[in-house]
């Protein structure tokens, strides 16, 4: 067990910040530990706006079989500018890609504050980010998007 994990924000890189961006899909961020493989136990995400309660639901795919290996669903309520937390269990292998990120129900017409990078790829911490892609639907984000959502990574190494 990890006596002291730590915080990544996939979003700490060179970019702005868009309030009130419609998010009412999967989005994700394509990322790949560096050095270490890294023990993920929560993802949290920031910046939510939901009008409406419903399913938030966090999500870890990997990328070179686009099979779902982690994921947790909460409840939110109403409220604006929202820090939804869900504990997830996995391990992302040191140098392997990985879709990383957050479902919001259609049905919530929520927003979001979006990070549009400078360029990608780049470095956030121990992780390098090389696409944000999203997806209608509660499923592997395949399309190219150019808003992520900020997403923060609680993890033991890398």
């Amino acid at each position: 067990m990890c006596s002291m994990p730590k915080l990544t924000d996939l979003t700490a890189a060179g970019g702005v910040l868009m309030n009130g961006q419609s998010f009412n899909e999967t989005r994700a961020l394509e990322v790949t530990p560096v050095g270490a493989d890294a023990i993920v136990s929560q993802l949290i995400l920031d910046g939510l706006n939901v009008p409406n309660g419903g399913k938030v639901g966090a999500r870890i795919y990997a990328v070179s079989s686009q099979s779902l290996i982690a994921s947790g669903d909460v409840n939110v309520g109403s409220g604006a500018n929202q820090q939804v937390i869900v504990n997830v269990a996995a391990t992302l292998a040191a140098g392997k890609s990985y879709m990383v990120g957050f479902f919001v129900e259609a049905a919530q017409t929520a927003s979001a504050t979006l990070f549009l990078p400078s360029s990608l790829p780049y470095s956030s911490g121990a992780f390098n980010v090389s696409a944000i892609r999203e997806l209608a639907a509660d499923g592997y984000p395949v399309n190219v998007n150019q808003g992520a959502p900020k997403v923060t990574i609680q993890s033991c190494g890398p």
